[in-house]
């Protein structure tokens, strides 16, 4: 079983929830696939710093700061052409020339720096590069003309949400990220009864888990380690659940075995976490604040790819195009497909110990709020 993170830099989700999407299918031992951050930008620092041409860093400098001083770049380019075209210069020149290029090295590798660190703070690239290979975690590139070539993984968008992905005998299962504000799923419980009308999106959450935001990639590598066992026994089941819906997406199969054999595991959802002494300590650490939980349940295809266009993954074009092939090639896309969902969890028992005083959904607002991951 894969689970897929397609998300770009630039999609409108909760910022923290595309990396801890990736760290979570990693420490349940799930393959994971990530669409939209390439592998290049996991590494983009030990793959820029081997820039050595002054005009190629002085290029990457302007990228990266855009309209932030870019008075610096313009200088020190002037300056730098300005140097090149001497053909005989003196000796004063000359070390004016190297301290220019000494100062622009500064700046570059300054600002690389700085660039990766905010992008990694916010998606997770330290922690989670060094575990990319083949196998466990790899990424599928985003191609934008329709010249799919499936040995370099490269893909469009239309493409991957039809599921035509490499390694077809793998079932895929999309791992959907959003905002905090949860109620943009409009799901029902899948004991509900309206679970059964194939129109509605059902689910339950399934697993918990403390805050993440703490974890190193030392700590990644312990924990799933400490569940390679425990969690062994709940991908089977998902698999095979996973295997049921797409095998019958116009039918009630899949929330058939969803409630006889995935819904029992609510009732021990923090059990799996327990189970790793590494995952289990962050409780301490963040007070039980900030803590996530998965969801597992079936969407209607089509909603699946709304909520990539209103998180501005796909374009409308493509949502668009998307809906005509569904209209082409009835009933295929006619049904649901499972899907996990990374959501927030606000404990009202914590809330209540420290804010005794404040009415409770005030409380819950609030701490919404802190644990934004906007």
């Amino acid at each position: 079983m894969r689970l897929i993170i397609y998300q770009l830099g630039s999609s409108i989700n909760a910022n923290d929830g595309y990396a801890y999407s990736i760290q979570l299918s990693y420490i349940l031992g799930f393959t994971t696939v990530s669409i939209g951050h390439s592998e290049y930008v996991y590494n983009f620092y030990d793959n820029a710093v081997t820039i050595v041409d002054i005009s190629e860093r002085l290029k990457t400098l302007r990228f990266l700061l855009k309209n932030r001083n870019l008075e610096l770049v313009d200088e020190a380019e002037s300056g730098f052409k300005y140097f090149k075209k001497l053909k005989n210069k003196s000796s004063q020149q000359i070390v004016a020339s190297k301290q220019l290029e000494n100062r622009i090295n500064e700046l570059f590798l300054f600002y690389i720096e700085d660039f990766y660190d905010q992008m990694s703070e916010k998606f997770g690239y330290k922690i989670m590069k060094e575990y990319i290979n083949p196998d466990d975690f790899y990424i599928y590139e985003l191609t934008k003309t329709d010249t799919s070539d499936f040995e370099q993984m490269e893909l469009l968008p239309e493409d991957i949400l039809q599921r035509l992905l490499p390694d077809q005998d793998k079932h895929s299962l999309f791992f959907l990220n959003t905002s905090l504000e949860f109620d943009y799923f409009h799901f029902v419980d899948s004991e509900n009864n309206e679970a059964e009308q194939v129109h509605n999106f059902y689910g339950s959450n399934l697993l918990n888990f403390p805050n993440l935001s703490l974890m190193t990639s030392s700590e990644v590598a312990l924990i799933r380690e400490d569940l390679k066992i425990g969690s062994l026994k709940f991908r089977e089941k998902i698999n095979e659940w996973a295997t049921i819906c797409y095998d019958n997406p116009n039918s009630n199969l899949g929330l058939e075995y969803f409630r006889e054999n995935l819904l029992p595991l609510q009732e021990s959802a923090d059990d799996l976490a327990r189970q790793s002494p590494t995952l289990n300590s962050f409780s301490g650490y963040t007070n039980r604040k900030g803590r996530l939980s998965i969801l597992f349940g079936e969407a209607p295809i089509d909603t699946i790819w709304k909520i990539y266009l209103d998180t501005e993954t796909i374009s409308q074009e493509i949502f668009d195009k998307l809906l005509e092939i569904k209209k082409e090639q009835a009933p295929k896309f006619d049904g649901r497909w499972p899907v996990a969902v990374i959501k927030a969890i606000e404990d009202k028992e914590v809330l209540e110990e420290e804010n005794e005083d404040i009415n409770s959904e005030t409380a819950i607002k609030s701490v919404r709020k802190s644990i934004s991951l906007d």
